[in-house]
């Protein structure tokens, strides 16, 4: 009776909603906007379940159509497991053109499992996206996401159009795979680091057998490179991309990573960008900018893969992640030598300047900012600058709420127990069940310390209180 009762919810998508509302600037009076800044303060200040309540809907009340003040209702509702919520308020963040956050936003409303109406609605959120947004950036972003959904629903022909938006194919290279045991391989110089050794139509050796350069059925039909199902061995391998263009010019142009692990990219034999740590990323958050010359340009990338899903997406864009034509450049055999020109003296790109960029980008200051580079090093996996972000959020505030609840989550995804533990107990004294995400973290780990019936009988009560929480179930 359960399964029947939720596979209806599901459907229903509890209930009918109205017509989403179209994608329109709301700009903000000074009044408005010096009151939404004070509730962004008041939010990472709050010090009680109350004043975090009010804070948000003081937000609410100064702009209720603007993405920061829809990212705090976010947050409270995702604490209080109000999922349904959580989709409309991402839907109505993503339709403020002026969203900061919108890769974050969008990486979001990906995550959650949607009902059939939400998936509907999905989809023509990311086609208007895709159409109509004015960044090019967040248009690539949504086109990729409109190319997933359309996969997974069997809709080829709009997946193709998804993924045309895009740009045309930059005729990438693929070899793999090397040794990465536990990881050391991402520092090791293996044969492709070598100027592509081997030369084409050459072998060198793999981790198992012998490996050579493929170009042929390597891509995915959504654009990226599903290299478990083209590569093998696939677990603590590192697998390499390379391709070479010719460009009528000199210029600025970003390569734009979307990966599931370690990554480190080369342009004409230098290395621009080293990213030990990310162990995942939404689409187009990774962007490196890299100088191009006349003539012919190498772009390598090296991806150092542990376990599960191995994944990368790497497209070339114009600044602010336009796509470029198929008359902008053109492919060349792989081994072409690089044109002459300068090198870059620059450091490699590290995950400590990219999210720094992506915050000074958003234009966000105080204790907004602090968390928003919490939220973009949790988006690509780093933990422990995750958990440095989380410290410095926290010290802005030691006993406001949602700082310490995010020192607690970033303990928790770094591995220190303890700290996350401590933490966890803390909040919860203070809330009880108000907030079941932590009554479900705190179950988890006592589930990984092996107090399974504790947690069990932990989860038949949070279930008798709150029985429409399917994330409990």
């Amino acid at each position: 009776m359960l399964l029947f009762l939720w596979a209806v919810l599901a459907l229903c998508g509890c209930g009918a909603r109205p017509p989403a509302a179209p994608m329109v600037a709301h700009p903000l009076s000074p009044a408005a906007a010096d009151a939404l800044t004070r509730a962004t303060e008041a939010f990472y200040g709050a010090e009680s379940t109350r004043a975090l309540r009010h804070a948000v809907d003081a937000a609410l009340a100064s702009a209720p159509h603007d993405a920061r003040a829809l990212d705090l209702a976010v947050q409270l509702a995702q604490l209080e497991e109000r999922r349904f919520d959580v989709f409309d308020l991402l839907e109505a963040a993503l339709r403020d053109p002026a969203n900061p956050c919108a890769l974050l936003h969008l990486a979001a409303l990906d995550d959650l499992w949607w009902t059939a109406f939400e998936d509907q609605r999905a989809r023509a959120l990311y086609a208007e996206l895709a159409e109509a947004h004015p960044l090019a950036e967040v248009r690539g972003a949504a086109a990729i996401a409109l190319a997933e959904a359309a996969q997974v629903n069997g809709a080829f022909e709009r997946r193709d159009e998804a993924v045309a938006r895009l740009g045309p194919e930059l005729g990438w290279s693929v070899i793999g795979t090397f040794d990465n045991d536990q990881g050391k391989g991402f520092n090791l110089e293996f044969a492709p680091e070598r100027g592509l050794d081997p030369p084409q139509g050459g072998v060198v050796r793999g981790k198992l057998v012998d490996v050579t350069w493929r170009s042929t059925d390597i891509a995915d039909p959504r654009g990226g490179f599903e290299l478990t199902d083209i590569l093998e061995p696939t677990t603590w391998q590192v697998a390499y991309l390379a391709t070479a263009v010719e460009l009528p010019a000199e210029g600025d142009y970003e390569l734009r990573l979307r990966v599931t692990d370690p990554v480190k990219v080369w342009v004409n034999d230098t290395v621009v960008a080293s990213l030990p740590s990310v162990s995942a990323s939404p689409s187009d958050a990774i962007v490196v900018p890299v100088s191009l010359r006349a003539g012919a340009n190498r772009l390598l990338v090296k991806s150092a893969h542990g376990e599960g899903a191995w994944r990368l997406f790497a497209r070339l864009t114009r600044p602010g992640g336009q796509p470029l034509t198929r008359g902008d450049f053109k492919v060349l055999p792989l081994h072409t030598s690089p044109s002459s020109g300068p090198t870059p003296v620059v450091a490699p790109l590290g995950s400590a300047e990219l999210v720094a960029r992506r915050v000074a980008a958003a234009g966000l200051t105080g204790a907004a900012a602090d968390a928003l580079a919490l939220s973009w090093a949790n988006a690509l996996g780093e933990r422990a600058l995750a958990a440095d972000l989380a410290q410095r959020l926290a010290a802005r505030a030691p006993k406001a709420w949602v700082p310490r609840w995010r020192l607690a989550q970033a303990a928790w995804d770094n591995q220190e127990w303890a700290q996350a533990a401590e933490g966890l107990r803390s909040l919860l004294a203070d809330t009880g069940e108000l907030y079941p995400e932590l009554v479900l973290r705190q179950v988890q780990q006592w589930a990984r310390q092996g107090l399974g019936e504790k947690a069990r009988a932990r989860l038949i009560a949070l279930t008798t209180a709150h029985p429409h929480l399917p994330e409990a179930w």
